[in-house]
């Protein structure tokens, strides 16, 4: 192993400049990919979830579970052509199997309100889960469109550099590893001189220090964590 660590030691920096040409493209297809899922999740809400998270609240909360409401609200939308877009296949199969015992009156009142109850707590956790997803950055997003441009100016520059410098600190670890396995496979022919490893060493410090910092506002002034799930489908007395 050491043999031929030696031998491809000469390559390792168009190896590293290549790793990271890679890894900027896997980035940008998961950027790519991130917008993508962000808009099945917003057409999730509007045409499926956020109607049927509001009629569940009704059955259980308000009409407290009547029987032929249940049925209803199953059959309905089992059949919906829609059903697709809660994007869990769990989820989809519990309500199809639920509408066929209902057509088959293979189920007793007492199990089906037991089995509705279940059925609805995944509809809540879905439910809280993508307005999370659809509504991140949108206190900052408010906040930057109703207070000076000047003041909002600097949180945009900071929200930019988390961004660049989640790529760099990416980078830098991979050169630190690198660099490290240069001192642990061959010390008597290193590729990096000690003086590089130690730059390297507390840059890759720094910038993931830095990092954190940027996260931690990204985090709280970004207003992310503003909306938590809530637990509002109430189970039958």
């Amino acid at each position: 192993m050491t043999d031929a660590f030696i031998n491809i030691k000469e390559y390792i920096p168009i190896i590293v400049a290549v790793i990271s040409a890679m890894l900027a493209f896997s980035l940008g297809k998961l950027s790519e990919r991130g917008k993508k899922f962000s808009l099945m999740v917003e057409d999730s809400m509007d045409s499926l979830i956020a109607k049927m998270y509001k009629e569940a609240l009704l059955i259980t909360n308000v009409n407290k579970y009547n029987v032929k409401k249940v049925k209803k609200f199953i059959l309905f939308y089992s059949n919906n052509d829609e059903i697709y877009k809660l994007y869990d296949d769990k989820l989809i199969s519990n309500f199809h199997e639920l509408s066929i015992k209902i057509r088959e009156g293979s189920i007793s009142n007492k199990e089906l309100i037991d089995e509705f109850f279940y059925l609805t707590k995944q509809v809540e956790k879905h439910y809280w889960e993508k307005l999370m997803v659809s509504s991140k950055d949108l206190n900052w997003w408010i906040k930057k469109k109703t207070i000076n441009r000047w003041i909002s100016l600097p949180g945009n520059i900071l929200f930019l550099l988390k961004e660049v410098f989640e790529y760099i600190c990416i980078i830098l670890a991979l050169i630190a590893l690198v660099a490290l396995a240069d001192v642990i496979v061959d010390k008597d022919n290193e590729i990096f001189s000690s003086t590089f490893r130690i730059i390297i060493f507390y840059l890759t410090t720094i910038v993931a220090l830095i990092y954190c910092a940027l996260y931690f506002f990204d985090s709280t002034v970004g207003g992310k964590g503003d909306i938590k799930r809530k637990h509002l489908i109430k189970k039958k007395q």
